[in-house]
This record gives C-alpha cells, sequence and structure tokens, in this order.
C-alpha cells in the first residue's frame, strides 16, 4: 500500500513539473505588445531590438505580436530565415509570439501563391508551435487590409464580407490556410465566429481574435466581429452566443476608444478572451492609469482563459517540449498584473520600466503556480480513478471600419 500511494505521489509530482503527457499545453497568454517585420523578417519603424524587446518584457507583457509583410513576389524561406532571428530574441526572454502573414500589395487571389508562401513559413512555425513559442497563428492572407479576411468583394475575392460557405474558391482558400497552419502543430486564430462557425467549428485548435472590442458600445456588433452572418449565425446575438460558448483560444484588441477597464474586463469574462493588444489604441494608457486593480482582475481572467483553452499535446511518451520556457512564460504574464496596478497607483499613463518593485515576487509566482497546477492534475486524477472506477492545453495602425 505504501508503495502504491508513494508511486501515486510521484506520478502527480511528475504531471505537475510536465514530465508526463499527455496533460494540456499552457497557453499562458495575458497581454501582448505588437510590432512588424518585412518581406525579409526584419524588424520594421526601430523596433524589436534588444532593449525594445526587454521593454515589452518589463511593461508586463508577455507575448508579442508581429505582422509579418510579405508581397506575392516574396521568397517566404527568406522571410523564415530573418523572422528565426527575430523570434530567437523574443523567445530568449521567456515571451510568446503570434505572427500574422499581412499581405502590403492588395488583396491575394493566387491560391498557389498563399500555397508557396505557406511552405516557406513551414519548417520555422512547425518548430516555433512546437516548443509552444507560438501561442496561435493569425490565419491573415485574404482580404483588403491586414489579413483579416474582409472586404475582398471583387469577382475572385476570396474574402468577401458575405461569404455564406458557397462559394467553392473562397472556402478552399480559407481551409488551405487555416488546414495547413493546423498541420504544423498550430493553433489558428481567425478574424469571425461566422468563419470559426462556418468551416471549423468543430475543431478547438481553431480560436477568433476580435480586433475591434466594444467599438459599438457593450452588446454591439464590434464593427463587423458579430455583423458579418451566416447560416444560423443569422443575427448579432447567435454570434456573441457562439463565440461565448466556445472554449478555444481567443483574443484580439480595440479598435476605437475604450472607455473603462471595467468594460474591458466584462467583455474578457463573457467571451472568455486569453489575449489582449496592451498599446492600441492610445487610450489604452488612460485605461491603465484609471483602471486600480480592475487590471490585475484583467489579467487574471486573460490567462486563466487562455490556459482553459490550452490545446492538448499529442505524443503521450514523450516530455513537454519547452517546460521552463512556459514556466517563465507564465511568470511573465501574472506578474503583468502588479506592474499594471503599480502603474495605476502611481498615476502615470504607461506601465512602469521594470518590476523590480512589483507587488509579487516571481518566486512566489512559480510557487503558486506549481501548487495550482498540481491540485489540477490531482484533481483530474480524482476524477479519472472515479471514471474507470479506481483502475486507473503595438505597431499602431490605422483603423479602418469593418
Amino acid at each position: 500500500m505504501l508503495n502504491a500511494w508513494a508511486a501515486h505521489l510521484a506520478m502527480v509530482l511528475a504531471l505537475s513539473a510536465g514530465f508526463l503527457l499527455p496533460r494540456p499545453a499552457h497557453a499562458v497568454g495575458g497581454w501582448h505588445a505588437a510590432r512588424s517585420v518585412d518581406e525579409h523578417g526584419q524588424p520594421q519603424d526601430g523596433g524589436l531590438t534588444w532593449t525594445d524587446i526587454n521593454m515589452i518584457k518589463s511593461s508586463g507583457r508577455s507575448i508579442v505580436r508581429i505582422y509579418v509583410n510579405v508581397f506575392q513576389t516574396t521568397d517566404c524561406r527568406q522571410t523564415a530565415e530573418g523572422l528565426k532571428h527575430v523570434m530567437d530574441d523574443i523567445t530568449a526572454q521567456g515571451l510568446q509570439v503570434i505572427p500574422r502573414l499581412v499581405p502590403n500589395d492588395g488583396p491575394w487571389h493566387d491560391l498557389n501563391v498563399i500555397r508557396a508562401c505557406i511552405a516557406g513559413l513551414e519548417a520555422l512555425f512547425t518548430a516555433e508551435c512546437a516548443n509552444q513559442h507560438i501561442l496561435q497563428v493569425q490565419a491573415g492572407f485574404l482580404g483588403a487590409m491586414y489579413g483579416e479576411w474582409w472586404g475582398d468583394n471583387l469577382h475572385d475575392g476570396l474574402a468577401p464580407d458575405n461569404d455564406d460557405g458557397s462559394n467553392g474558391a473562397v472556402a478552399d482558400a480559407k481551409k488551405t490556410i487555416v488546414e495547413s497552419f493546423l498541420h504544423m502543430g498550430c493553433a489558428v486564430g481567425l478574424r469571425y465566429p461566422r468563419d470559426k462557425h462556418l468551416y471549423f467549428a468543430d475543431n478547438n485548435l481553431v480560436g477568433v481574435h476580435n480586433d475591434c472590442i466594444n467599438s459599438n458600445g457593450i452588446g454591439g456588433d464590434d464593427s463587423g466581429t458579430f455583423s458579418k452572418l451566416a447560416g444560423p449565425l443569422n443575427s448579432i446575438q447567435t454570434a456573441q452566443r457562439f463565440m461565448a460558448q466556445g472554449t478555444y483560444l481567443k483574443g484580439g484588441e480595440m479598435c476605437t476608444d475604450t472607455a473603462s477597464c471595467p468594460e474591458l474586463l466584462a467583455h474578457v469574462q463573457q467571451y472568455g478572451i486569453g489575449y489582449l493588444n496592451a498599446d492600441f489604441p492610445l487610450s489604452m494608457a488612460t485605461v491603465f492609469a484609471n483602471g486600480g486593480d480592475c487590471i490585475g482582475k484583467v489579467t487574471s481572467a486573460l490567462i486563466a482563459n487562455a490556459n482553459a483553452a490550452a490545446r492538448p499535446i499529442p505524443s503521450p511518451e514523450k516530455p513537454l517540449i519547452g517546460a521552463d520556457h512556459l514556466t517563465t512564460g507564465v511568470a511573465n504574464a501574472e506578474a503583468a498584473a502588479a506592474a499594471l496596478i503599480v502603474s495605476a497607483a502611481q498615476g502615470s499613463a504607461l506601465p512602469p520600466p521594470n518590476l523590480s518593485h512589483r507587488a509579487v515576487s516571481r518566486p512566489s509566482l512559480r510557487s503558486g503556480w506549481a501548487n495550482m497546477r498540481a491540485k489540477a492534475v490531482a484533481r483530474e486524477m480524482r476524477e479519472q480513478l472515479a471514471l474507470t472506477g479506481g483502475q486507473g492545453s503595438w505597431t499602431q495602425k490605422n483603423r479602418a471600419p469593418r
């Protein structure tokens, strides 16, 4: 009996340390900064230097969203080479990445061009998703602007606003992009709940990024997020319910001024949002300055939501890749709450330049998380035993309404 309990305890400890699989991968989540690279994978606008990345980390962000600007003539193998160096610098600081491929020469209508670019990125994205360095790939490639799958309403457009699933070319393009990234082992984010419902309703590796949160007030259509409809999603309300009920990874940003932290918190809680842009729009600085302890509540909710949506790791015989990196990432994300609370208390418009005076120490965050994780594993094991009868996962931009 003693040996059995010792074996049981060893299994719980090993699981909580991340040595046995399967178990949910940590999505981490939290606040993100946004930067961009050119078609060669080189940073733009003076961003993503070592100093810039340290600033991102010290100001409480745990993720960097990267716009990867490409052209139809781009050799995406070269893009991947440059992007790898950038991502290495980011992830060396314990931060995660959300990449999005953004066409810079108008809407793309040639699926073969898209396939070729994806092929050039495959080796990099496969490795970075396996290491959990990429939190989510935002689908990209299609649409009039930002690679957000809207506004391409030409006769051969692949991201029409009225997509109802009946256009075979449109469906083929959207499925090809998403399924390619899924094949690389990546979670994928779509701009609209409509597309999630039409093409990937039953795949929890496919999520949504709402890039106009609360733009028309609480309960509004979020500038198209909930008003681009098809099939059973035939009203703003049904689209909102569909997204709110989903257990997949969700994120986004505001595209117009956000009135208050409580309104933002309500949205995060209602829809299960796991990551948010901390720097856009500019009014976010005021939200942080006036948010008080509400900022900490938003941060905690983001992390909890992201981890609740974490995808399963499929290889039970292999140890979790990048467990040390993920532990650091969780600590960085949770430290954002303390950093932003301190910033608000000091009346600062921006987060403080470092976390040396944060209210919660990194060791206590790590030990607290380990305890939470061990308790969750133990609870899951108890439930499994019961089921088996004991046998037994900023760059600023000028936004167009969409």
